[in-house]
């Protein structure tokens, strides 16, 4: 088993899965309209693991981000190995601001609990996906927050179901849970009723956005050093 998941590891691309430098373009992989920034502006790029019990919605938030209309072009292949999912999407945030995101999807296997740490060091953002039908929501969020030895710098919390009409008692206790462990922790928080929701939830630009809201206006490359974010 360990050596069936070393070999899915070494399978994906290395920046995606243990790199703690900035992670960098692999040349000639996409069309060079993808990796250029527009004349006179920025080109940026990162790595997003997104991460959550198994029936979260990580895949569904995932293909959602590539409905945005902040898209620039078409998203990269996809590339898989042993349930991870590696899908690059270049945001256009405007201003002459892109960012190559390789947004990752992390299976729930209780394997990949032991590598969140080095996930989060080298990330730009984590995402954690929690369903409001899971009783164990909160718990589970509590135990991948701990997986990475505590709270990521830039966090998204999404929570994903209704809570019912009327609204459920336990659905609105895990809610509010939910909240507040967001809040204790200082990540953004949204919630999706259903998956045509979080379609039209511009997910990929809320991602981008998180993941360079400490950058400034214009950019320096010691401005990257421990950003989880690279040049193009």
């Amino acid at each position: 088993a360990v050596l069936k998941f070393s070999a899915a590891c070494l399978a994906l691309r290395p920046l995606a899965i243990m790199s703690v430098a900035s992670p960098s373009p692999v040349p000639g992989q996409y069309a060079e309209g993808s990796w250029v920034a527009d004349q006179g502006g920025q080109g940026l790029t990162c790595q997003v693991p997104i991460v959550g019990a198994r029936g979260a919605g990580k895949s569904t938030l995932l293909q959602a981000a590539l409905q945005d209309a902040a898209l620039a072009g078409a998203a990269g292949p996809e590339e898989e190995a042993d349930g991870l999912r590696l899908q690059r999407a270049v945001c256009d945030l405007g201003r002459g601001v892109r960012v190559a995101a390789d947004l990752l999807e992390l299976p729930a296997d209780e394997r990949y609990l032991l590598l969140l740490t080095h996930f989060g060091t080298a990330a730009a953002c984590v995402i954690f996906v929690v369903s409001l039908a899971d009783p164990n929501g909160p718990d589970d969020l509590q135990r991948r927050i701990a997986a990475f030895g505590g709270a990521p710098r830039r966090g998204l919390l999404v929570v994903n179901g209704p809570v019912g009409t009327p609204p459920g008692e336990q659905a609105m206790e895990r809610l509010e849970r939910l909240r507040a462990l967001a809040g204790q922790c200082g990540f953004q928080c949204t919630r999706f009723e259903t998956p045509e929701a979080m379609q039209r939830g511009r997910l990929l630009r809320t991602i981008c956005t998180l993941a360079t809201r400490e950058l400034p206006a214009k950019v320096d490359p010691l401005h990257l050093l421990g950003s989880g974010l690279g040049q193009l």
